[in-house]
Order: C-alpha cells, then structure tokens, then sequence
C-alpha cells in the first residue's frame, strides 16, 4: 500500500511538472483570448503613463533584428504574462511568414517556395498576411511586390557572399532579367485559404512581415485594460508609441532619426510623437556591401532590378505602421520631392535625408521636429 501510494505521488508530482514546464503554443494560449478578439483594436483616450510600473522586453529571434517593448503598467499586472503575449505573436507571425526557414507542421512561405506550383491549404493568419501585401503592392504602382523574391535573392546572395569575404560582385543583368520572369502579382492564385504560384515564383514578406506582427502587439497592448502605455521597437526602424509620455510636459514622445553619415548614436533630427503615430524609417545604411568603392544597398527597385539611388533615408509618421513601412520603401525609389508628395497623398508625413545631404520635409513637420545634433 505505501508502495502504491509513493508510486501515485511520483506519477502526480511528474505530471504537475509537465503542465507546468509546457510552454503555450497559439496566440490564444498566451495570450488569454483569441487573435480575432483584439485585432484591429481601436486607439481609444491616451492615458497618463507616470507613475506605473515600467518594463522592458528585448527579443532577437525574429525577423532578423532586435525587436523591444515598453511597457507602462498598472500594479496588478504580471509584465511577464504580457510579453509572454507578445512574443507568441512575433513568434507566430515570423513563422509563417519567414521566407529563410521552415517549421515542422507549419505550411509557411519557406515551404511553399521549394515547391511553388504546388497547391497549399494555409493558416488564416498567413491568408491575411498575404492579402495585405497584395493590397499594398497594388497601391504603390510597382514600387513595392512581394513576388519580388527571385530579383531579391540574386542580390541578396551577392550581398551575403561578398560581407562574408567572398568575390564583391553584383548580379548580372542578364540573372537579373531572368529572374523577373517570375515576377508579378497576377501568377499567385489565392482563393479562401488555398495559394498556388507559378513555377520559379519566390514570393517574399520581408517588406510587411514584421510591421504586421509589431501591428498586432500594439493591438493587443490597447486591448488590454492594465496597459496605459508602451513603445514598440521593431528594428529601430519601426517605432509605435502610445500613452502620455511619463516625464515630458508636452506628453509627447521624442525618437531621434539616424544620421546616415554618421555612427548609430549620431542623429540629424529629432522628432516628437503623439499617442498612436508610428514613425518608419527605411535607409539605405542599414543592410548594404560595397563594389569598387560604391554602395549597393537592400532596397531594391522593382522597375529596374537594382538598389534605388534617389536618397540616403526617407521616414514617414502617420496612423499605421504596417502601411507606413510599404509606403516608406515605395517612396525611398523617387526623387525626393515626388517621395513627398507621394507621402502626403495617403496622409502621411515625411522628412528624408538626400544623396547630397540635403533635408527634405513635409510642411507639417516643422511642428514636431528638432534639426541638428
């Protein structure tokens, strides 16, 4: 009998530490509700952030760069519940998103280029996804298309090869026009949650994948009644804010713009923020190689197969980080005083940083923004 007893003890003891040590699987398991619960959630009143409990969360295992959170909380909530949250959803969306990798039972872009002809059934959160970036392609009149991927590889594996100390070379034109063959947003058949390609195709989400996700943990963040404030991070090149900044008179939140020409802590502006604008960035500093002594950079022009030579940085302010992240590298491919006009005709604003040096802005801006050092 104490055999037995011990025995049940042993066994309840094992399975206690197994509910305890599994890790959540699903966005609704981290986060308490349903995706569908709390996306799209509205801004609603700013809040005072003084006072609470301010935490931080760093992550680098996604996208490709450092992503990190502020938050501003009340007293009775665990910050680690909320980033338990939030990484599920970086997680969750760099997974099915994410052209570099696959993932065991997950049908995800990676998978679905290997064999691109191929009929998938997929997630509805990857339907969405791609929905939005043919939506936005079509908006930005051929300056930003998710089926770019072949074009981008030629020169992404040219980047890669020649930062590693290998033969710094580009593309040939020849490779390159090849590769466009299989480029255009009318060879993705997507009906319901089914997606079949054209052969060669290679579609790539890097564009929207991670202002997607940073979309969604600002909803869920707003959703939640305990949140009064936060600063998302996505790469240093997507900055969402919400909240009355905790120390500043005016409440506004202030985010420097990198110089360029300078080191990382070197700003040529500063810009101040209101709760719920978002502030993108797109340069040409950021991921680049150099062949004989001039640069090519990752922004790659869909219309002429090569990095565009228009400007050195472009930011956008505005009301959706997601569709200023598109908008930011469309308008990173025009002259300078088109990219302007091209921002504010979605109602967005913009500064950029020309080849020559020189500062263009939006009108507006000058209500918000500190020049110089």
């Amino acid at each position: 009998m104490k055999i037995r007893f011990v025995l049940l003890l042993s066994i309840l003891i094992l399975v206690l530490i197994g509910c305890e040590s599994d890790p959540p699987q699903t966005i609704e398991d981290a986060c308490g509700d349903p995706l569908e619960s709390f996306k799209d959630y509205p801004l609603g009143t700013a809040q005072p952030t003084d006072g609470l409990t301010r935490s931080t969360q760093t992550l680098t295992g996604y996208f490709g760069t450092v992503l990190t959170l502020t938050i501003y909380t009340t007293d009775d909530v665990n910050p680690d519940d909320v980033f338990a949250c939030t990484e599920m959803i970086y997680k969750t969306v760099h997974q099915q998103a994410t052209s570099y990798e696959t993932f065991e039972g997950i049908t995800n872009i990676a998978l679905i280029n290997e064999n691109p002809s191929q009929t998938y059934e997929i997630d509805p959160l990857l339907v969405d996804i791609l929905e939005t970036g043919i939506d936005y392609s079509n908006q930005m009149n051929g300056l930003f298309d998710i089926t770019l991927g072949p074009v981008l590889g030629l020169w992404d594996e040219a980047m890669t090869t020649c930062n590693e100390g290998g033969v710094c070379e580009l593309p040939t034109e020849a490779s390159l026009s090849e590769a466009n063959e299989a480029v255009g947003l009318e060879k993705i058949n997507l009906v319901d949650n089914q997606i079949t390609l054209e052969p060669g195709m290679n579609l790539e989400l890097g564009g929207i994948a991670k202002g997607y996700a940073a979309g969604l943990v600002g909803d869920y963040l707003r959703y939640h009644e305990g949140v009064h404030g936060y600063l998302i991070n996505a790469g240093t090149s997507n900055i969402e804010v919400y909240g009355i900044h905790p120390s500043r008179e005016n409440g506004q939140w202030l985010i420097a713009l990198r110089n360029p020409e300078g080191e990382f802590l070197d700003p040529y502006a500063r810009v101040y923020l209101e709760s719920g604008e978002h502030i993108v960035t797109s340069g040409d500093y950021q991921r680049f190689f150099t062949v004989n002594d001039e640069i090519y950079h990752h922004i790659i022009d869909p219309t002429t197969l090569a990095p565009g030579r228009e400007m050195r940085a472009i930011t956008i302010i505005g009301p959706d980080g997601l569709f200023g992240d598109v908008l930011s590298t469309a308008a990173f491919l025009k002259p300078p005083e088109e990219a302007i006009e091209f921002v504010e005709s979605f109602g967005y604003e913009a500064i950029l940083y020309g080849i020559d040096g020189t500062i263009y802005m939006s009108d507006s801006m000058n209500e918000r923004i500190e020049l110089g050092e």
